[in-house]
């Protein structure tokens, strides 16, 4: 192609308009007629006049072939990127055109125009460069801290502004020479202060203050720093006056004084409970607490449950002084109010030992029985005799009339008699049982050397034996033993003498003896009527000393 363009686009007058810009940059704007009007503004084809911001000159566009944009050799600009697309009216021509604008862009912040300088803050020098590049250029200076130097004065970045756009980025940076800005007099609490707004150096502190603070603060619209001088002093002092007193004063009065670079001093001759770094209105300072107090200011009772029956707990709240009230002390607290220290104390007043009630109850007891070892006599037939047997009166129950106490102590009281306890009373039985049986034997009859016949007859034994134990918990004896006997002709069996002529009878014959023997208690010595039955003991509560004390419930006899 002759000229440079598109089929669509044709550039107007066969060449472009060129600006030389500062720093070596370029600016190229094509104004191209446009050989299809009509169409080319839709916005199927929009794309084909119109490219996308930051192409190249010689970057091709257009809908297809034989359509893209085509640079004229040797015409490119270097780093020539668009920056302005536009189809509008110019009313030199009467006519719409389509408007290209390039400009030279690289990744780099290159400087726009000449610096601007002047000393219209406190005298100190002030430049403001300006800067372009491309879309996404890094930035790295830091405001307050980053320097240049502008003709020997060392200059710090006071402040930045990056403009975006698709097409280029635009950069804008002021730079301070370093000294005060501005000097400014305020009140903090009751102090008179200096406030200096400074850029790269720290000032001097005016003649009797000290620096208090310093922040970040902005003048003009770029970042300072501001000092804040202060002379050492009181700032401020509240006093407050709690839990009633007189019309002026109350039983309570604190003392809270900011302080900066001085050490506070009462006004209320209170004493001092806390010191703390504090911050007042942006300043650090030290903040002292002070209280005056003295005795109690809150005292209340409740009654003690019925197991303390004539007894109340009274509790004592105290500042300044801790008072302890009279009587058991039970509880103790020690409370941080606001600075200062409140004591809880709680103790428990009245008769706290000893009887708290007395009555009667009915109650059951146990009665020891007894056993006997004894004999009865036995008969049938005229045969008879005696056997051993256990007479037993059983362990039983009883109702008494009990004395009940009720008390409270601090020790575990022992019991030196148990009345009605059968834990000590018992005894056993042993029975025995055995006979024998005698029965005769073969009878053998000879006839001896003198001639004389002779009868003898043998003997059968046969014994049996049998025992038992009988335990009787809670019964003593009254008699430990007994013996009964019963012997008698089991038969007897007629006998032929040797002679023939006349006859007499072996006999069979029975014993059976039976005997008790008793063991363990003989008598009612351990069991008592009179002393204490049960007694059931509890705690109830412990002091802060560490005594227990009980709940002691006795039943007597």
């Amino acid at each position: 192609m002759s000229n440079q363009g598109t089929i669509r686009l044709k550039v107007f007058n066969g060449a472009p308009s060129i600006n030389k810009l500062w720093n070596g940059r370029y600016q190229v704007e094509f104004l191209c007629d446009n050989n299809n009007p009509k169409e080319d503004w839709h916005y199927d084809n929009i794309s084909s006049i119109l490219p996308d911001y930051g192409i190249l000159q010689e970057a091709n566009f257009g809908s297809g072939v034989n359509e893209d944009w085509e640079a004229i050799p040797g015409s490119v600009y270097p780093d020539m990127r668009l920056v302005s697309a536009n189809y509008e009216y110019i009313a030199s021509i009467g006519d719409k055109r389509v408007q290209l604008t390039y400009e030279t862009l690289t990744a780099s912040w290159v400087e726009e125009k000449a610096e601007d300088t002047d000393h219209e803050i406190n005298g100190l020098k002030r430049v403001l460069r300006t800067f372009v590049a491309l879309p996404g250029t890094v930035y790295d200076k830091v405001v307050g801290t980053s320097t240049i130097d502008s003709n020997g004065t060392t200059l710090y970045l006071g402040s930045f502004k990056v403009e975006e756009t698709d097409a280029k980025w635009s950069l804008s940076e002021i730079w301070l020479e370093a000294g005060s800005l501005s000097q400014s007099e305020d009140k903090i609490g009751s102090q008179k202060s200096i406030v200096i707004e400074s850029i790269g150096e720290v000032p001097t502190a005016p003649s009797g203050y000290v620096l208090a603070n310093t922040q970040l603060s902005n003048v003009e619209g770029f970042t300072t720093t501001r000092h804040t001088f202060l002379k050492p002093g009181i700032l401020s002092s509240v006093i407050n006056e709690e839990n009633g007193g007189n019309t002026t004063t109350g039983i309570i009065r604190t003392e809270v004084i900011e302080s900066f670079g001085q050490v506070a001093v009462t006004t209320i001759g209170g004493i001092l409970i806390g010191t703390q770094v504090s911050n007042f209105e942006g300043i650090p300072t030290n903040r002292y607490t002070f209280v005056k107090a003295n005795g109690s200011i809150k005292t209340s009772s409740r009654q003690a449950p019925a197991s303390l029956s004539g007894c109340t707990y009274v509790t004592v709240e105290s500042v300044g002084t801790e008072i302890t009230p009279p009587g058991v002390l039970t509880e103790a607290s020690e409370i941080n109010d606001d600075g200062f220290v409140r004591w809880v104390k709680t103790a428990l007043q009245g008769n706290v030992t000893g009887i708290k009630q007395e009555y009667k109850d009915v109650m059951e007891v146990d009665v020891p029985g007894t056993v006997d070892c004894t004999t009865v006599t036995v008969e049938s037939g005229g045969t008879g005799g005696t056997i051993a047997i256990t007479q037993v009166v059983p362990r039983r129950r009883k109702k008494i009339i009990a004395n009940v106490e009720i008390k409270v102590s601090t020790v575990s009281e022992g019991i030196t008699q148990l009345a009605f306890d059968l834990g000590q009373i018992s005894c056993s039985v042993s029975t025995t049982n055995y006979s024998l049986q005698k029965s005769p034997n073969t009878t053998l009859v000879y006839e001896n050397q003198a001639g004389g016949a002779v009868s003898v007859t043998g003997e059968n034994k046969n014994f049996s034996a049998g025992a038992s134990i009988q335990s009787y918990p809670g019964c003593y004896l009254t008699d430990s033993s007994s013996t009964g006997t019963v012997e008698y002709a089991a038969s007897t069996v007629p006998v032929l003498t040797a002679s023939g002529t006349s006859h007499t009878f072996n006999t069979i014959t029975t014993s059976r003896t039976t005997k008790c023997v008793g063991s363990g208690s003989t008598d009612q010595d351990t069991y008592f009527e009179t002393g204490v039955i049960k007694r059931n003991s509890r705690p109830i509560f412990t002091a802060l000393d560490g005594t227990t004390y009980y709940e002691v419930i006795t039943w007597s006899a």
